[in-house]
């Protein structure tokens, strides 16, 4: 996957704007964080994109989004009919990485909301895109409930701020409304 920065530049899979970091798939199975500066491996997680010559992984898609300071990454895994892997990467002024698994968080509340509308939730995909991540941590993550081959869409946008507590970071304020 070929992602665009903010400043135009593609890197191959992911970079910052910043090109101080970079977020590519390492083997079958792994997506790195690396620092470009010296190539040290900041963050470690499992991935499924993978290509090797002309072969490819069918239907996988990743991307990543930063934000302006290049503090904080999402990192997007999309299947055919459904976002696998959304993850967020806060980069401490040490270079320490912690990481929140969004996908976890904004799923079920989306869900939830979902059974106030739908009687067959569980039919419905899940497909986060176009996300954004400020500075602060503040997410903004349009969601797009569906079933496969269907004109039953239901579209969330959900904001949350993502901050440090004890160590970890924690998801706050995670709100859930309706859009289109």
């Amino acid at each position: 996957a070929t992602v665009a920065g903010p400043a135009g530049r593609a890197r191959v899979p992911l970079a910052s704007s910043r090109e101080r970091y970079r977020l590519p798939s390492a083997s079958h199975s792994h997506g790195l964080l690396i620092r470009l500066s010296d190539g040290a491996v900041l963050s470690s997680a499992p991935g499924q994109y993978w290509r090797t010559g002309g072969a490819m992984a069918n239907h996988i898609d990743e991307g990543a989004v930063w934000s302006p300071n290049s503090r904080f990454a999402i990192e997007v895994t999309d299947a055919k009919w459904s976002t696998e892997d959304l993850r967020l990467y806060a980069i401490g002024a040490d270079d320490k990485v912690l990481v929140l698994d969004l996908k976890a968080i904004i799923e079920p509340a989306v869900r939830k909301r979902l059974r106030r509308l739908v009687k067959n939730e569980s039919t419905y995909t899940f497909s986060a895109f176009g996300l954004a991540v400020d500075n602060r941590g503040l997410v903004e993550a349009p969601v797009l409930m569906q079933i496969p081959k269907e004109e039953r869409d239901i579209a969330f946008t959900v904001t949350l701020l993502v901050v440090h507590k004890d160590g970890t970071l924690v998801a706050r304020d995670v709100s859930v409304r309706r859009s289109r």
